[in-house]
């Protein structure tokens, strides 16, 4: 009796050495399964040990509250923003080639309204031109009636200084007449001569010198000669 009682204990430390073995066991090997009811275990745990040293201030529902309140009607806030997507097949967008026409039709649209200034430009600078002309040209005419009138003045004054020539002439002797016309040039001579009575030229020439008397009449022949008609 007495050695059972002495075996006893021993047993029951020899059982506590074996549970607590089987206990670490089973520890160890919980600590090392990555999954548990279809749940990654490892993952999930490091996330908390994370969370809790870096732990993260959230702002408080109120003041997210009171910031989507001051936006301006329709927008949304940034982060709800932040990751959306256009939407595929907006009206409102263009295609590459679109915009490619678009910048092609606004440059031939540039180069079309610069050239129109420029012939508007011309246009003006011709129509100046005209007007610069038209002026100069009714300047022209004026200068030409002008030029016209003092011309009829003039073969006015120059007839009435000739017909007191003629009339001097006619009142002199003709061999007085004969010795000046011997010195006139040819168209003044054939001027005063025109204007004579031709009974008083016949004794003037006659009493003039011979070569001159000759030049005289050969000039007064080819004025009075008719022009002969073209055959």
């Amino acid at each position: 009796m007495k050695g059972r009682v002495k075996i006893l204990p021993l047993m029951i430390i020899v059982m506590f050495l074996m549970f607590s073995e089987k206990a670490l066991n089973i520890w160890q090997s919980a600590s090392d399964v990555e999954f548990f009811g279809g749940i990654e275990i490892k993952p999930v745990l490091a996330q908390q040990a994370e969370n809790a040293a870096n732990p993260q201030t959230e702002p408080p529902a109120d003041d997210a509250a009171s910031v989507s309140e001051k936006l301006p009607p329709g927008s949304r806030p940034l982060a709800e923003t932040k990751d959306e997507t256009p939407i595929v097949g907006d009206p409102n967008r263009f295609s590459e080639r679109e915009v490619q026409l678009l910048q092609e039709l606004a440059e031939r649209r540039t180069v079309l309204d610069a050239r129109e200034q420029q012939l508007e430009e011309r246009e003006a600078l011709l129509k100046a031109a005209e007007q610069k002309l038209l002026e100069k040209q009714t300047e022209l005419n004026s200068t030409k009636d002008e030029i016209k009138v003092l011309l009829k003045k003039q073969n006015k004054q120059e007839k009435a200084k000739v017909n007191q020539l003629v009339a001097i002439y006619e009142n002199m002797k003709p061999k007085d007449a004969a010795n000046i016309f011997n010195e006139l040039e040819m168209p003044i001579l054939l001027q005063v001569i025109n204007n004579m009575k031709e009974r008083k030229v016949a004794p003037v020439i006659a009493s003039m010198n011979a070569e001159k008397a000759r030049i005289l009449t050969k000039e007064l022949v080819d004025q009075r000669r008719l022009p002969t008609l073209p055959k």
